[in-house]
């Protein structure tokens, strides 16, 4: 499959032959992103490339909401960020692993839920990606940040401390056991 694909999937029709299915898609999540401080995180478009793996376990000819569906796989997609230092807008790679079950009775934090004989893969997606976006983005490891001279982002000199002056106070407390 090779178009946006639909992530509501009826297990019936999915797995009418076998017991193990391989999926192939490319996904559109809409509403994709984090929204902090007016800095906005998004998965670019919300396009994700999915190699899945879905797999039913204990159903033994019953209905298919009566087991459950081990989903295996690989996502890939882009993110676009601002950087920590600099602030201007920064894009790389979003690649995640999903190794997660889906039950029939699932439990709260733990699995998914099958619902009328179908699995909807976007909640469990959308919760991969987001955490899978870097928690300090950088435009590149030689980014020094908007005022370079005022606050410095490389490592001190040797033999050198470096504090900030509003700090300077802290190091004359003392402390006794």
């Amino acid at each position: 499959m090779n178009q946006t694909a639909n992530l509501s999937l009826n297990l019936a029709k999915v797995f009418h032959r076998d017991t193990q299915v391989r999926f192939y898609a490319v996904a559109k999540l809409d509403g994709l992103e984090l929204r902090d401080s007016g800095l906005d995180s998004q998965v670019l478009d919300g396009r994700l490339s999915l190699k899945l793996v879905m797999e039913q376990t204990g159903f033994e000819g019953r209905s298919p909401s009566a087991g459950a569906v081990l989903v295996r796989g690989k996502v890939a997609g882009v993110y676009a960020v601002r950087c920590r230092r600099c602030l201007e807008p920064t894009r790389g790679d979003l690649t995640f692993e999903v190794d997660e079950l889906f039950e029939a009775q699932p439990k709260e934090g733990e699995t998914w839920p099958i619902m009328d004989d179908s699995i909807n893969l976007a909640p469990m997606l959308r919760e991969a990606a987001l955490l899978a976006l870097p928690l300090a983005p950088l435009c590149g490891q030689s980014c020094r940040g908007p005022a370079p001279e005022r606050f410095p982002t490389g490592n001190a000199q040797e033999g050198q401390s470096v504090v900030d002056s509003r700090w300077a106070a802290l190091s004359q407390l003392k402390f006794e056991a």
